[in-house]
């Protein structure tokens, strides 16, 4: 529950305090982060008017006010759901941890609704939920079509590999036929040299035969 009086005191409080600017901060560029003045001669360390203020004590927030938020609730981090139960809803926001997942801060978000805790983290519970809920479906459905394109890869790829066995297959048929016949051709040649050596022995023998020897009927 947001505390409004509580509220009202810190924002009047906040506009009275001034905003403590480093020394030369309209001169030069420099980061909105204090830095204390520390020059020899530096006008801001001797408090002297029209060179800025530095932070005080006195500058201090009173005890109610100290560490509440915009909405007089102090915050408390939250990283569960087990968390939400040390939180008293009249005095206490909850602030959900950056480092949440989306499913954990769904169910503190769906919790904290049910126990009526403010979370400062988020202005509008109810949207949050629905465009949360929308996201977790869309990764739903991405990861399915991604799980179904990869099995489909696999199969394509599974079926290139087949192809590729029965094309080596194929080749190494092809090879031994094409050896086969290369081994036939070999053979008959070795066969056709052979006889053609036979038959040049003979004739050569058959000149080296006296005329007496070739008349001479051979049994």
């Amino acid at each position: 529950m947001i505390n409004l009086n509580l509220a009202k005191l810190r924002k009047e409080f906040r506009s009275k305090k001034p905003d403590f600017l480093r020394t030369d901060s309209n001169k030069k560029i420099f980061k909105n982060k204090w830095r204390k003045p520390r020059g020899i001669n530096n006008k801001m360390r001797f408090n002297k008017k029209g060179h800025g203020k530095q932070p005080r004590i006195g500058y201090s927030a009173p005890h109610k006010i100290k560490n509440l938020n915009i909405y007089g609730l102090k915050d408390i981090l939250v990283f569960n759901v087990n968390n939400l139960d040390n939180i008293n809803k009249e005095t206490d926001s909850a602030l959900i941890s950056n480092s949440v997942g989306l499913k954990k801060k769904i169910e503190i978000a769906k919790k904290a609704k049910d126990l009526n805790i403010y979370i400062s983290n988020l202005k509008n519970i109810d949207e949050f939920l629905r465009k949360a809920e929308e996201s977790l479906a869309k990764r739903k459905q991405t990861k399915l079509k991604t799980s179904e394109e990869k099995k489909v890869s696999k199969e394509e790829s599974l079926k290139k590999v087949e192809k590729k066995e029965e094309a080596k297959e194929k080749t190494s048929e092809e090879m031994k036929k094409g050896e086969e016949k290369v081994e036939r051709e070999l053979l008959k040649k070795e066969q056709v040299g052979k006889i053609a050596k036979e038959s040049k022995t003979k004739k050569s023998d058959k000149f080296k035969q006296t005329p007496m020897q070739r008349s001479i009927p051979t049994e």
